[in-house]
């Protein structure tokens, strides 16, 4: 039997489910219900399968249902349409051009090939995996139809540097002319610990600045080679113990560390190219330990909320490409790191730290229901918990300081005490944290850097940025576990949003029992836009989502 065709039969299917679903979810197909079996129709072939109806107004296709016909004849069914055959049949829907299909085409195969290497890999979960372990398990954005395009990397590079391939890199140091560097620095940074750990010595009038070994090989040796050959950047090599990538590729951590890196890597992966941009160099590190201050003066978050901070940061300010305003953004961020603290140091011997995409995981295991068993507590009483004590801190932090942080799963650590949900990190500032415009921090120096947005705008990076992006998929879990349906899911997010909005006022526009919500669109962006690389791409708006959590309402006035 050929294993590998049945690890990739298994990849493919689950990527034309995801499909499926998200593209009714985004509005962008529509489906018929007819005779117990829902269906919508191609530009060659009609597809047809079983599904549930989510609170989210979304289908779940019941795995292996899936069938696919031919058009004009309803009766022959397609034993094995290829990705291409039903990404091309798609395109009814997408209209993308020939040239931005391929690129699609593309991703979408990198993407087949990394879900084949993680099924390849199968593990049980277990409770004893590090926050390093678990973040090298990492399925990918749940929500971004190709999530592990990666696009520049080949297999050798997958195999040597992707998370799930769980290998040492051995990272590239040069040292900076400082005159070239933008940087920013705490006062908390123990640069001669940092130095210590990876075997560093100063050099006078440079700074030391690492390279993914990736990086360096495909972009800063050739495009940096003016500044290298007259001794602006010096090339130290490789020094100190290996990193490991965590789930976003370019932030590493080494075990034993006190700081992670964030590296420029010029790669296209989910939305955008994953460089490291200018604006918040000099900023992030102030951007922290303000955020730091604000947390730890607030009654209600200083026992629930820390901030995993930035604690130095660099650039080099090369003018090759600077004058160049018109041209793909990758030019102008490929060369930064940084610096920030490993999550370890806040980690005492009966807690443990994960990010919220972990408790997704499920391989011959579900790994929540791992969690769930060693709290020792019920399905309602462990979520009570985990809405108390991270997402109404997230809510708090944006309804009383008008702070929101993008929250998707790779950015909210749940820490836990004993497995039961007791407090929130945040982390990544460098574009994900945005302030409102009615903020009474928005004239603090910290955050002048700051997007500003209007409050019922900022909301959604918490409605859509961790309800849409992540509850919507664990009380998905959840249900599918036969732990708790999602009707009961968010009566008891309702009813611990109900008593935080009964002790602190939250305005009717940013309150989260809202009947609507706008409904962010991410992966139309990328039919409509393309792969235009001049600018990020910027989410457009489909219509309006039905709040689950006011669905609810009935179930929860019972409680």
């Amino acid at each position: 039997m050929n294993t590998y065709k049945n690890y990739y039969q298994e990849a493919k299917l689950n990527l034309m489910q995801k499909f499926i679903e998200e593209l009714q979810f985004e509005d962008i197909i529509h489906l018929e219900y007819k005779n117990g079996l829902y269906g919508f129709t191609g530009k060659n072939f009609y597809y047809q399968f079983q599904a549930e109806i989510s609170q989210w107004s979304q289908v779940w296709v019941k795995k292996g249902s899936l069938h696919t016909y031919q058009i004009n004849n309803l009766q022959e069914e397609i034993k094995d349409i290829s990705i291409h055959d039903f990404i091309c049949d798609l395109n009814l829907y997408f209209k993308m051009s020939d040239q931005d299909l391929a690129l699609f085409l593309e991703e979408a195969n990198q993407t087949l090939y990394s879900d084949v290497e993680i099924l390849m890999k199968k593990s049980h979960l277990s409770t004893e995996l590090s926050f390093l372990e678990l973040e090298q398990l990492s399925l990918g954005h749940p929500k971004i139809l190709l999530n592990k395009g990666r696009i520049g990397w080949g297999a050798n590079d997958l195999n040597r540097y992707a998370p799930e391939s769980s290998q040492p890199i051995k990272l590239i140091w040069l040292a900076i002319n400082k005159k070239l560097l933008v940087s920013g620095k705490s006062d908390h940074f123990d640069e001669d610990l940092f130095y210590k750990e990876n075997q560093l010595s100063p050099i006078k009038g440079y700074m030391h600045l690492a390279v993914h070994p990736w990086q360096w090989d495909r972009f800063i040796k050739i495009q940096y080679m003016h500044l290298i050959a007259n001794g602006s950047i010096k090339y130290i090599g490789e020094k100190g113990n290996p990193y490991y990538a965590q789930s976003s590729l370019r932030t590493l951590s080494s075990f034993g560390h006190k700081y992670d890196l964030k590296l420029s890597l010029s790669i296209l992966n989910t939305s955008c190219i994953r460089g490291i941009p200018q604006k918040y160099i000099r900023s992030g590190y102030k951007i922290s330990d303000k955020l730091t201050e604000i947390i730890n003066n607030d009654e209600y978050l200083n026992s629930k909320m820390q901030v995993l901070k930035e604690v130095c940061a660099q650039y080099v300010n090369d003018y090759s490409f600077k004058s160049l305003e018109n041209s793909s953004y990758r030019f102008h961020e490929m060369l930064g790191m940084v610096i920030r603290e490993n999550v370890n140091q806040y980690i005492d011997t009966d807690e443990q730290v994960v990010s919220s995409a972990s408790l997704l995981l499920k391989r011959d295991n579900s790994y929540f229901k791992e969690v769930l068993n060693e709290s020792g507590l019920s399905i309602s009483h462990w979520l009570k918990n985990y809405f108390n004590n991270v997402f109404i801190p997230l809510y708090h932090l944006q309804n009383m300081h008008g702070l929101g942080l993008v929250s998707h799963g790779q950015n909210i650590l749940i820490k836990m005490k004993n497995f039961i949900p007791s407090g929130v990190i945040i982390k990544d500032f460098h574009g994900d944290l945005r302030i409102a415009d009615n903020s009474i921090h928005l004239y603090e120096k910290s955050f002048m850097d700051l997007e500003h947005l209007a409050p019922n705008h900022l909301i959604h990076d918490l409605f859509t940025g961790h309800i849409v992006t992540f509850l919507r998929y664990f009380s998905r879990l959840c249900s599918q576990e036969d732990l708790i349906s999602e009707m009961e899911f968010y009566a008891l997010m309702r009813s611990c949003i109900q008593n935080y909005e009964n002790t602190y006022e939250v305005p009717k526009d940013i309150s989260f029992l809202r009947s609507q919500f706008e409904k962010i669109l991410i992966n139309k962006v990328r039919f409509s836009s393309g792969y235009d690389e001049l600018s990020r791409p910027r989410p457009i708006l489909g219509r309006n989502i039905i709040n689950p959590i006011v669905k609810s309402e009935l179930l929860y006035e019972n409680l």
